[in-house]
């Protein structure tokens, strides 16, 4: 049996908001959480205090006056001094340490105008959100997440991006629906696999996507037990309240995980040994 044990507590570093984003950073010793308003840097060995690199909390106190808030942050896999944060403005910021120690102004910035047509100012404005981003392994390539798509960047070219695929049809009625009961706003989470070939990413009625970016091909998957599967190939939104927020993709193998209501699933890629064909996805729930 496993038998978790509290070895350290990291407190005070976030007063005012819940913290979204944990990452640890490549030299082993340090790592960054967030919230809203402010990116923090930690030691694992100095759990008392940390290093603010983010502060965004306005000086009055009037939260009125706050326009952009910090949706997500992430440390790269390898670069130990550079990660980036994304915001609900469409920015994807990446931040170097090495340039300076407070990283209000980032090294570079990475936005696109996510196309809203149709749409009231209201829906435009949440449609605009980047709710999370991902470092592949290379080293220069980033996958983004907003509500209505997915993109991939090179920061070798970072005047837009490469690659943009769509994960919910543009559809007025729809998409006010659903900012009126809140849901433009859900975070969704990507992540992308080692050598940028694959993304994986949720959606409603507790479907996620696999997107194939070599052959341009998207396999929408169920995390549901066998007994409860949907006959519909793809998420048909009847069951807002049911979703896959968080993902993952395992650093080395074709293995996702991914996160609905109370059960966790494991997808794995099987490979044929004869003929090296693909087999069938096999999945695994975890409750």
């Amino acid at each position: 049996n496993i038998i978790p044990v509290l070895c350290k507590e990291y407190s005070k570093g976030h007063q005012r908001f819940f913290i979204h984003s944990l990452s640890s950073i490549s030299d082993g010793e340090t790592f960054i959480s967030s919230d809203e308003l402010m990116l923090n840097m930690w030691h694992l060995e100095r759990p008392d205090s940390h290093f603010c690199l983010i502060d965004d909390l306005p000086e009055q106190d009037d939260m009125v006056e706050v326009n952009r808030i910090i949706t997500s942050a992430k440390a790269d896999p390898e670069l130990c001094y550079r990660f980036l944060y994304t915001t609900s403005v469409n920015e994807v910021n990446i931040c170097d340490l090495r340039a300076r120690c407070m990283q209000n102004r980032p090294q570079l910035i990475l936005q696109s105008a996510i196309k809203a047509s149709n749409m009231s100012p209201e829906v435009s404005r949440e449609l605009q959100c980047i709710t999370d981003a991902d470092f592949a392994l290379d080293g220069y390539r980033v996958v983004t997440r907003s509500f209505s798509s997915v993109r991939m960047w090179d920061l070798r070219y970072p005047s837009r991006p490469n690659k943009t695929i769509s994960v919910h049809e543009n559809n007025p009625a729809l998409f006010t629906e659903l900012c009126n009961n809140g849901c433009l706003v859900d975070d969704f989470r990507v992540a992308v696999n080692r050598d940028a070939t694959g993304v994986v990413t949720g959606s409603y009625d507790d479907y996620f996507a696999c997107y194939d970016l070599v052959s341009d091909r998207k396999k929408w998957l169920q995390a549901r037990h066998s007994h409860d599967v949907l006959p519909a190939e793809t998420p048909r939104m009847n069951e807002i309240g049911r979703k896959v927020l968080h993902v993952d993709w395992h650093n080395h193998r074709d293995i996702v995980t991914v996160a609905s209501s109370h059960s966790v699933y494991v997808f794995e890629n099987k490979v044929e040994k004869s003929g090296g064909r693909p087999a069938e996805v096999k999945g695994y729930a975890f409750a």
